[in-house]
């Protein structure tokens, strides 16, 4: 049973029902649950995330498992059955748009989806058919946008004051939506595999590097372990990662470091401690990677 909040947008389900169809449109269900299992036939198109724990989706015998910092979209009359249980509450939002609005965010996208809407045998208006795998919020604008929009409504929640256009969250979610599924085909025709079956493969498997990388870049991160995630060889993996996502791997450690330097250097904390926070060996190093990066040292970003 769903139950209602302050605002008719979002709905509670904190607790197992038999019942629901879980084919919505325009709706944010947030849940907190230690036990849910159930099969749904007819799914509406969405977009599930956690906050705090996992959540198996099984989707044409393909297990995917949603966790903090990840998303799942399931298409519109898609089947599939969801198994959580925990001994802890497992909170998370789902997040519910309907078809009539994803068309009109496809038809203001219409000259960059020509060629995808043709391939994938699509007119018009209608529906496009998103990758169903897991996906980390940092990957592209659609996970980057859940990351900020998601404690902003469970802050809303708890407080029960809502000042949020859900019109505009809607929308933005389905552009959003489509503007990363252009993102993503974009990165795979960079790669040089004949077959498109086999770019989409090694996407998915970069798609494991970059998880890992962007979970675990404080830590010492060695380019045979992200090889080895991602089941290719490590030229491989250099190389096609390069052209799918602009950057090498080590790039990209650098990146999410001084990112994160960035947002410490404006609490209490010294220098010494940002540097091993964030993974670098000691202060020096991270003071000459901070300045190579922004042309500044740390201390210029010192609120």
């Amino acid at each position: 049973m769903l139950l209602p909040t302050l605002n008719e947008n979002v709905k509670k389900l904190y607790r197992n029902s038999a019942s629901l169809k879980l084919n919505y449109e325009n709706v944010v269900i947030h849940s907190k649950l230690k036990d849910f299992v159930k099969r749904v036939d007819d799914s509406g198109l969405s977009i599930k995330t956690s906050l705090n724990g996992s959540e198996e989706y099984w989707i044409d015998g393909e297990m995917h498992t949603v966790r903090p910092n990840t998303y799942l979209v399931v298409n519109r009359h898609q089947s599939f059955d969801c198994y959580l249980k925990s001994p802890k509450e497992i909170e998370g939002f789902c997040f519910y748009i309907s078809p009539t609005l994803l068309s009109e965010v496809i038809e203001t996208h219409q000259f960059e989806l020509k060629d995808l809407l043709a391939k994938e045998g699509c007119t018009g208006r209608e529906q496009i058919v998103f990758r169903e795998q897991i996906h980390h919020m940092k990957e592209n604008v659609l996970g980057l946008y859940l990351e900020r929009l998601m404690p902003i409504l469970k802050n809303m929640l708890e407080e029960n004051r809502w000042i949020w256009d859900f019109n505009s969250l809607y929308f933005n979610l389905a552009e959003k939506l489509v503007e990363s599924h252009i993102e993503m085909n974009q990165r795979i025709t960079r790669l040089s595999s004949v077959k498109n079956s086999t770019r989409e493969e090694l996407y998915r498997r970069l798609s494991l590097a970059f998880a890992f990388i962007c979970d675990n870049y404080h830590k010492d991160i060695q380019l045979d372990q992200l090889a080895r995630i991602a089941a290719i060889s490590k030229y491989h993996l250099l190389r096609s990662f390069k052209l799918v996502y602009g950057i090498t791997p080590y790039q990209k450690i650098l990146q999410l470091r001084l990112e994160r330097a960035k947002e410490l250097l404006s609490k209490d904390y010294n220098l010494e401690e940002i540097a091993y926070e964030v993974g670098f060996s000691d202060r020096r190093s991270f003071t000459k990677a901070f300045k190579k990066a922004y042309q500044a040292p740390p201390s210029a970003f010192r609120l």
